[in-house]
């Protein structure tokens, strides 16, 4: 949410203005999100003391001090503020595009993972016996294919984000060529052990990369249905591979790391899905058509974990599916 007026007055002033807008349909105006997104807070800043410089500016002019040594001064620092006040909106304009181009770019792979169920196709192609010659083959996948032609061609627009907004960001697309080229290592066949093996490191990287999409989402996307819709499919691939890497791995350090997770699991599921479910917005729709596959796949989870839910029934009528 906004910060305190102090801090960040332009966004704190539009917060309220445009409160409902932000939470519910979503900001309708350009201006809106330049001057709420957390994202461009230092472009917010700069503006705001470039406002407060016209206004200056002008009081002199109203004042009537035009015609003394001051009036040039003071038409040099309102053209100065005007240029300024520009060069903020088209830099904030560019910046809020490469954000949702990113945001739009990890959402759509996820959302196309869960759509196929990749990840719970993984876990089953990893069930011994593994047959070489009916994992995964060739035509399945094309590994020449460009489907991150946002990262491929816009990497440079990363670099005004927050660090952590770089981060997760990176490391999706990092995990997600990682987990192509091993992808690309199954289709080549081999021993069945070997295949195996890369298939296991295939579905970690395939967790870590829907972790990371998960982190970034989190940052990127601001409205608060499409934040939750995305959360939502990413957990449901991701929560089907936690389990499953989790009792692969019991007893060796990978898997200590990884049950560092359970707890926030534990506390991410809840949250959302209950806020989901608490939603009344139509905006909210999407992401309540599917809560109930989330707490389908955090309640198997918890089973093969020997964990117990602690989700209730959906507490709001779900959308239409």
């Amino acid at each position: 949410m906004s910060k305190g007026w102090h801090l960040n007055p332009v966004r704190w002033v539009v917060n309220r203005l445009f409160a409902k807008t932000l939470s519910e349909s979503g900001p309708a105006l350009t201006f809106a999100r330049l001057c709420t997104s957390r994202h461009l807070e230092d472009l917010q800043l700069l503006a705001f003391v470039m406002l407060l410089t016209m206004l200056g500016a002008l009081w002199v002019w109203v004042a009537g001090l035009a015609g003394t040594a001051s009036g040039p001064l003071a038409g040099a620092f309102l053209a100065a503020a005007i240029a300024t006040i520009n060069w903020c909106y088209q830099s904030g304009s560019r910046r809020i595009g490469a954000v949702d181009l990113f945001a739009c770019e990890i959402s759509v792979i996820c959302r196309v993972a869960l759509v196929v169920d990749f990840a719970r196709k993984s876990v089953a192609r990893a069930a011994p016996p593994v047959d070489p010659a009916a994992t995964i083959a060739h035509h399945e996948f094309s590994s020449e294919e460009h489907y991150t032609p946002v990262y491929d061609g816009a990497l440079t627009d990363l670099v005004p984000l927050d660090v952590n907004v770089v981060t997760h960001v990176t490391e999706f697309y990092t995990y997600r060529k990682t987990m192509m080229d091993q992808l690309r290592t199954v289709a080549d066949g081999g021993a069945a052990a070997a295949v195996r093996e890369t298939l296991i490191q295939m579905i970690y990287m395939q967790f870590l990369m829907y972790e990371s999409g998960r982190l970034a989402i989190a940052q990127l996307v601001e409205f608060n249905p499409n934040r939750a819709e995305a959360m939502i499919n990413i957990l449901c691939s991701e929560l089907a591979l936690f389990a499953f890497l989790l009792v692969h791995f019991e007893g060796d350090y990978r898997g200590d790391r990884l049950s560092l997770r359970c707890a926030g699991y534990k506390d991410i599921v809840a949250k959302l899905y209950h806020e989901v479910g608490g939603a009344t917005s139509d905006s909210w729709q999407r992401a309540q058509a599917t809560a109930p596959e989330l707490k389908a796949r955090y309640d198997k989870m918890c089973a093969d974990l020997g964990l117990v839910s602690d989700l209730a029934a959906t507490p709001a009528t779900a959308g239409p599916a």
